[in-house]
């Protein structure tokens, strides 16, 4: 049976994310999960995957143009 949040507590909750969000807090993000979400458990750090295939990418062009 799921929980019910408040109108109240979700408008807090959203300011709170945009903040953390704007900010680039990835501790914060993850916090107000653990305590907004109930029976959020997450077994992995945060990832951004864009940026790790954007940095790949740019190894690779870096790798290739040092070897001409």
């Amino acid at each position: 049976q799921e929980g019910v949040v408040s109108a109240e507590r979700i408008d807090s909750l959203l300011r709170l994310f945009d903040t953390a969000l704007e900010a680039l807090d990835h501790a914060a993000v993850r916090r107000l999960l653990l305590e907004s979400v109930q029976g959020y458990a997450p077994r992995n750090g945060i990832e951004d995957h864009v940026w790790l295939e954007q940095d790949k990418i740019l190894a690779a062009e870096t790798a290739s143009s040092s070897v001409h």
